[in-house]
C-alpha cells in the first residue's frame, strides 16, 4: 500500500508538472500566432463591424462557441447581432455582415452561409487559419490567424510528451483572444465603458 502511495503521488507530480510545462508552451504558441497578425486587415475588421447595420457571428463546433461569445460583447455594447441560423435570427440585407470563423477556412455549412449572405447582398468577413479557402475567398475581409501544423505536435518535456492542443485548439483559443481584444477596441470607439456593459449584461440567467 505504501508503494502504492509513493507511486501516486509520483503520477501526480509528473501529471502537474507536465499541466505547467503545457500551459507555458500554449502560452507561446499564442503569442507566435499575435506576433504574426496582420494588424490592419484586423483595423479593417474593427472599422466594418462599426460601419455594419446588422453584425451576424456563425462558426461551427468550438469555433461556434467563440462566435457566440463575441456576439455576447457585440450585444452588451449595444451593438445590433445576431447569431446565423439562430430562430430570432432576421434576414440578411444589403449592409450587413456575416463575420465567420472557421480554422480550415473550408468548413462546408459556413461556406454555405457565406455563399447565401453574398447572394442576399451583405457582406462576409472572416477569421480564418486558411488564407487560401473558400470562405476566405468568399469574404471581401480576412483576417488570417497564422496557425500552423505546430499546433498539434507533440513535444517532449522531461515528464513526458506534451500535447496541450490537440487538434484545433490553437486556433480557437487565439480566436477568442482576437475577438476579445476587437470588443476592446470597439468599446473605446463606441465610448463605452464597462459600467454600460454591466447594464446590458444578461440578468434572466
Amino acid at each position: 500500500m505504501t508503494r502504492q502511495i509513493a507511486q501516486a503521488a509520483i503520477t501526480r507530480h509528473a501529471a502537474a508538472a507536465r499541466l505547467g510545462a503545457g500551459l507555458e508552451l500554449s502560452l507561446s504558441r499564442l503569442a507566435s500566432v499575435f506576433a504574426g497578425l496582420n494588424g490592419e486587415a484586423a483595423a479593417r475588421l474593427i472599422d466594418t463591424l462599426l460601419a455594419a447595420k446588422t453584425v451576424f457571428v456563425a462558426g461551427a463546433g468550438r469555433s461556434g462557441l467563440a462566435a457566440r461569445c463575441f456576439a455576447m460583447r457585440l450585444a452588451q455594447l449595444d451593438v445590433n447581432v445576431h447569431v446565423a441560423g439562430d430562430t430570432i435570427a432576421p434576414a440578411a440585407r444589403a449592409g450587413d455582415i456575416l463575420l465567420i470563423l472557421s480554422g480550415s477556412g473550408e468548413t462546408p455549412g459556413m461556406a454555405l452561409l457565406a455563399e447565401k449572405a453574398v447572394a442576399f447582398g451583405a457582406d462576409v468577413a472572416a477569421v480564418t487559419a486558411n488564407s487560401m479557402g473558400k470562405i476566405a475567398r468568399l469574404a471581401k475581409w480576412a483576417v488570417i490567424l497564422p496557425v500552423d501544423a505546430a499546433s498539434g505536435e507533440v513535444a517532449d518535456s522531461p515528464n513526458g510528451p506534451l500535447l496541450p492542443q490537440p487538434l484545433a485548439s490553437l486556433f480557437e483559443q487565439a480566436s477568442l483572444l482576437f475577438l476579445d481584444a476587437i470588443s476592446g477596441e470597439l468599446m473605446f470607439r463606441l465610448g463605452r465603458n464597462e459600467a454600460d456593459m454591466r447594464n446590458r449584461h444578461a440578468n434572466l440567467e
